[in-house]
């Protein structure tokens, strides 16, 4: 042993058949060190703990034969290192790995056919729990890493056919709770869990088909990112719950990847719902998500090929919705599919620095700043937008070659925006209804066609992509609650409404919060609010919660 962090224990080179047991070589730099190749070794019940910086054993080169069994490295900076071991092989739980500090508990390089499983190597925030480096066919599985800064970590190549199974890296660790490069699509995956963590699961250079198991649990993730794809191809992310309520981090990052879909999984509640860097292609698909209520962004695209689709998400309740950058097209957004719900507080749709983009019937009928911004751009278009209340329904910025047609938009402070650094727009056969003004244009060469008032079937004066009551007078609310009289549920009830939107206003609702109107058993009283569904004849008497056949005391 040693009390100030120096030097080495024991040192074996190219020993065979060695027995070390029993020994005290706590607080030493390095407990035990071996080179050359070791074969049949027994290393059993040494005491390497302490306040050493590095690692309690660092063993070459040793065969399938080493017996490895109930060392105690509790406590130090680094806990065990494996350097060419032979496979196959599998780490013993004796060995007490706990509290390593800003180092790894285990690391293991250039060795195949290793398990690590069942073993306790949780920490306190800091150092790596397991890393790996070019080990083929290596098993991680079944271990507790919480609070690590990283649970598990691969690096480098040649970590084919890995398994990472059902391990714990949840907690308050800061980083990725599992970091994975130089795996292949023989990487099995399953039922880890990340809840609660800064950042979840970070995956690089992965080369598909393959498809992310849902058996892993991201719940509660905070600040960070919940899930990183970097440089990997053929990816699939489906079905996922990555939702915030406290307005945190980005559920879903993507770096310059190709071929991923992303579809169908719910990051609502984020700073960012997906976002994106570096430079991707292929056939992409981000379809079916929900990035409601994301505090900056639901979507940003950056610098993505043509081969992408945009389709079915919902970007209800967001500071903004879309926002696509560096896109070189010939690329069209058809948005036909897409919700944009009732409020949108800055841009429903984004293009900037892009080249022959097409927006197609996006529907942005909530009250946003502007229901499509182009900045930067060049031969893009915006194609039968309906807007409704947007303070400017399209907004073309230090762009050339513009094409506004079919649009719809109304009920705003200006129709179509076209600033002083914008050349050669076409603003064409729109229709307007009840802007401050339809066409604002500073630009040059600016022509407008064929643009005139929007349709107004119910002749009221709105026009009818804008028209709350069709059929009826808008413009006749008596009780000011913008609502048109023939439409109000709660006529003359301003203070109560209908929060529940059953039909029947608050101050006569029988089961606030949910349908009046559903009654199964017909008792008169509604399901969501009866607690003796289908039990008309006895009921609840004494209305203690328990029905009356069922209650001791009616």
């Amino acid at each position: 042993s040693a009390a100030s962090d120096l030097g080495t224990g024991i040192y074996l080179n190219g020993t065979a058949d060695v027995i070390v047991t029993g020994n005290n070589l706590s607080g030493r730099n390095r407990g035990i060190e071996s080179v050359g190749v070791n074969t049949g070794s027994t290393i059993d019940g040494n005491d390497v703990s302490g306040a050493g910086s590095d690692y309690g054993m660092v063993l070459r080169n040793h065969d399938s034969a080493l017996i490895l069994t109930s060392n105690n490295f509790a406590g130090r900076g680094s806990g065990l290192w494996l350097q060419g071991q032979g496979g196959p092989w599998t780490l013993p739980t004796s060995n007490i790995l706990t509290d390593i500090t800003t180092g790894e508990a285990i690391r293991v390089d250039s060795s195949a056919n290793i398990v690590i499983d069942g073993h306790v190597l949780s920490g306190t925030g800091d150092g790596i729990g397991v890393l790996v480096n070019g080990c083929p066919g290596i098993e991680v599985s079944n271990n507790d890493l919480r609070d690590r800064r990283h649970g598990i970590q691969f690096t480098g190549g040649g970590n084919s056919s890995a398994i990472v199974d059902n391990n714990d890296v949840s907690g308050s660790g800061s980083d990725f709770g599992i970091r994975l490069a130089g795996v292949d699509n023989g990487l099995s995956l399953i039922s880890n869990t990340f809840d609660g963590r800064q950042n979840g699961l970070y995956l690089e250079g992965l080369i598909g088909p393959w498809q992310l198991p849902n058996s892993n649990s991201f719940l509660g993730l905070t600040t960070g990112t919940v899930i990183r794809l970097d440089s990997s191809n053929a990816i699939t992310i489906d079905g996922f719950d990555l939702s915030s309520v406290a307005a945190e981090g980005t559920g879903l990052f993507l770096f310059s990847v190709s071929g991923v879909q992303i579809t169908n999984n719910d990051l609502s509640g984020r700073v960012f719902g997906i976002d994106s860097g570096g430079t991707s292609g292929g056939v992409q698909a981000i379809t079916g998500n929900g990035v409601r209520s994301s505090a900056n962004l639901g979507i940003r695209i950056n610098n993505f090929g043509a081969g992408l689709t945009v389709a079915s998400n919902d970007y209800s309740d967001s500071e903004n919705g879309l926002r696509v950058d560096f896109m070189t097209g010939p690329w069209t957004y058809d948005a036909t599919l897409e919700d944009f719900g009732s409020q949108i507080n800055n841009e429903a749709v984004f293009i900037n620095s892009s080249t022959s983009v097409s927006v197609d019937n996006v529907d942005a009928s909530g009250f946003s700043t502007t229901a499509v911004r182009l900045l930067g751009c060049d031969g893009c278009a915006v194609n039968a937008l309906a807007s409704c209340g947007a303070s400017v329904g399209v907004s073309i910025e230090s762009s050339d070659n513009v094409v506004v047609d079919g649009c719809e938009i109304g009920e705003g402070i200006t129709g179509v925006y076209v600033d002083s650094g914008s050349n050669l727009a076409i603003v064409s056969n729109n229709g307007f209804s009840n802007n401050a003004l339809d066409i604002d244009d500073q630009g040059i060469g600016t022509t407008a066609p064929g643009n005139g008032q929007m349709a107004d079937a119910d002749g009221d004066g709105v026009g009818d992509v804008c028209d709350q009551c069709p059929s009826f007078d808008d413009t006749l609310d008596d009780d000011f609650d913008l609502i048109p009289n023939d439409c109000d549920a709660c006529f003359g009830d301003n203070l109560t409404g209908d929060t529940d939107v059953d039909g029947w206003c608050d101050d006569a609702d029988l089961c606030p919060g949910f349908d009046d109107n559903v009654d199964s058993d017909g008792d008169s009283v509604p399901d969501g609010c009866d607690l003796c569904t289908g039990d008309d004849l006895t009921g609840d008497v004494d209305v203690d919660g328990f029905c009356f056949d069922l209650d001791c005391d009616d």
